[in-house]
């Protein structure tokens, strides 16, 4: 995954030396990327001790508190343990430094937008409408509280899968699963450059605005400042643009951690799916996405899932898949 980091890094440095504009405040971002990611980790190690503790009283014989905490600590607290963690914590949180540095690029970057031919198409599909009307008029303006908390709860849910994946202790598993979420990030910006958009509610901010204000419509008045500030002062250090709509790294994050939590059972994937319904429905209901982004979406997490979990062995899928 290091590899994977450094080539990211070196395109960032190369592309921001060759348009001619600063980085985006590398080392503040640095800094709370990494520390925000550190913290999901020590909140993480900080539960995991009840849960031993809770399936050591379900087992047949259970065990002291000595005892649990003795294979806690065998399994969580040894140093070549502990950096092993750090070091896998701290690749995936230099994953959004490079992913912010690189978004901000696209204005800089877009050959041409491709809003007005999505539109037309989804017109189209949807009865002269868009896929946001549609959506908006089957869940009307009082669900707007709801599915805005479900929106910003992707943040937290990206936090509990990657603490999951770091402290589970297949080492194989976490190393091949951070390489995985960095790969869905990665190629998502690269679809990003390759068909740029804006997305409805910045297109058409009637679409959210006659909805009631929400911490999201809030954030989506946020991003549309920073764009404008970035277009009005583009070589200044301070601004940074983050509108993208093809494909929903939201849905490709979800997709991906959905199939991956398979591996923890029905209960953590069912749960996990019916999050990714609710996110699907939350981009289209305040227009952050056009229905084609959202199957983008869909598509980048699975196929990564796909390239790095169900290779064929020997004429048959692999275990893991």
């Amino acid at each position: 995954m290091e590899y994977l980091l450094a080539v990211a890094f070196c395109a960032v440095v190369f592309l921001y030396w060759r348009i001619d504009i600063p980085l985006r405040q590398p080392w503040e971002l640095y800094s709370s990327r990494v520390l925000g990611a550190f913290g999901w980790y020590l909140l993480g190690l900080s539960i995991t001790p009840f849960l031993f503790r809770l399936r050591d009283l379900r087992a047949p014989e259970p065990c002291s508190r000595a005892e649990t905490w003795k294979d806690f600590s065998l399994h969580y607290c040894s140093l070549s343990r502990v950096l092993w963690d750090l070091r896998l914590v701290h690749a995936l949180g230099l994953v959004f430094v490079l992913f912010i540095e690189l978004k901000h690029l696209i204005p800089f970057l877009a050959w041409s937008y491709f809003d007005e031919a999505i539109l037309a198409a989804e017109a189209s599909v949807f009865g002269g409408k868009l896929s946001t009307e549609y959506v908006q008029s089957i869940f009307g303006a009082g669900s707007s509280g709801l599915l805005s908390t479900v929106y910003t709860l992707f943040f937290p849910y990206m936090g509990l899968l990657l603490g999951i994946f770091v402290l589970q202790r297949d080492s194989l598993l976490a190393s091949r699963f951070a390489f995985g979420f960095a790969w869905v990030w990665l190629l998502g910006i690269l679809l990003v450059y390759a068909v740029p958009t804006l997305g409805p509610c910045f297109l058409q901010p009637e679409l959210y605005r006659r909805l009631p204000a929400t911490a999201t419509s809030q954030l989506i008045e946020e991003l549309w400042k920073g764009k404008l500030f970035v277009e009005a002062s583009p070589k200044s250090p301070a601004g940074v643009y983050l509108i993208s709509g093809f494909p929903s790294l939201h849905l490709a994050v979800v997709t991906y951690g959905s199939l991956m939590l398979r591996r923890f059972g029905k209960l953590a994937f069912s749960a996990s799916l019916l999050f990714s319904v609710f996110t699907f429905v939350s981009t289209l209901y305040f227009g952050w996405h056009y229905v084609v982004d959202d199957i983008g979406g869909i598509a980048l997490g699975g196929f990564v899932y796909v390239l790095l979990f169900c290779r064929r062995e020997g004429g048959s899928a692999s275990s893991v898949c």
